[in-house]
């Protein structure tokens, strides 16, 4: 469906969640204004391929010069597509070369309904707080995350696409931060362009995610969460010299992550910050070798 003249191709990544595709592809059908394509790419098709190559062969197969991007994992809500295709709209004004080269950063919600899910959500999703907003490329509020992101055919090209070579993840903050960073790209934000993304509900997934996110982070170059990486590497190697600091940094910690609830706090949330930094200190550790690897 055309809305300002704009045909968009949404563009997902799978790989063994079937069943998180059929939600995705009936979500996508309830929208206000449907895409006029959906490209599924299964890494099973391509010899199990990493996430960004993946996406890069999805885009290329699109007709669009528009292009949609979320994950097989989130829940588009109904207005998602209507949303950022308004902003691909609003973007039309901006050119660089007589090119149309801009983004439109949308936004995702973490959806914890279980008290686990509550525990586990400071550690894996970011927060924008209205004092204090986190700065990002040309002065803006916050990195795009390929959950809710769409942009033109020729900014993507300009930035060399998504990165092929980490396998854990980490290639949309890559990508995300050369978009950003580019000064003949053109960024626009629409927060009201959601998709809704569930937290991992036991403790066994949410261990996974902490690493693979970690990992990804080497794998993929991207710094400045690689320095916050080793700060938690370097905090526990101080405590191991001075171990009267550990429950300050405890306590500490879980003031910080999880201050509307730090009067409630329990043995189970000091656990959790020791399991998501332990999940951290080993996804370092191969993240770094994986990232020496990839880079030899």
């Amino acid at each position: 469906m055309l809305i300002n003249n704009i045909s968009i191709s949404v563009v997902v990544t799978v790989k063994n969640d079937e069943a998180g595709v059929k939600r995705l592809l009936e979500d996508l059908d309830k929208q206000t204004v449907k895409p006029d394509e959906v490209i599924i790419v299964r890494s099973e098709d391509y010899g199990n391929c990493t996430r960004g190559r993946g996406r890069n062969i999805g885009i290329r197969m699109a007709r669009n010069e528009f292009i949609a991007v979320t994950d097989a994992g989130c829940r588009p809500r109904r207005d998602w597509v209507e949303r950022i295709t308004a902003g691909l709209y609003k973007g039309q004004a901006f050119e660089y070369k007589g090119q149309a080269l801009f983004v439109v950063a949308g936004w995702y919600r973490a959806v914890a309904e279980t008290p686990w899910q509550k525990v586990f959500l400071p550690y894996l999703v970011p927060t924008i707080k209205k004092d204090k907003k986190e700065k990002r490329g040309k002065g803006k509020t916050f990195l795009p995350a390929s959950r809710s992101i769409a942009f033109t055919k020729k900014a993507w090209e300009l930035v060399g696409g998504y990165p092929e070579e980490p396998v854990s993840g980490g290639e949309d903050l890559k990508f995300a931060d050369k978009l950003c960073n580019h000064t003949g790209i053109n960024i626009i934000y629409s927060p009201k362009a959601v998709v809704d993304w569930p937290v991992p509900s036991t403790l066994t997934e949410f261990i996974k995610d902490m690493v693979k996110h970690t990992r990804g982070n080497f794998e993929a170059g991207y710094w400045p969460h690689i320095v916050r990486n080793l700060n938690v590497v370097a905090r526990w190697m101080i405590m191991v010299i001075w171990p009267w600091l550990i429950p300050v940094y405890l306590i500490w910690g879980i003031t910080r992550l999880h201050q509307k609830t730090a009067k409630r706090w329990r043995i189970r949330d000091i656990a959790i910050r020791v399991v998501a930094d332990a999940a951290v200190f080993y996804g370092t550790i191969i993240g770094i070798i994986d990232g020496w690897v990839i880079r030899k």
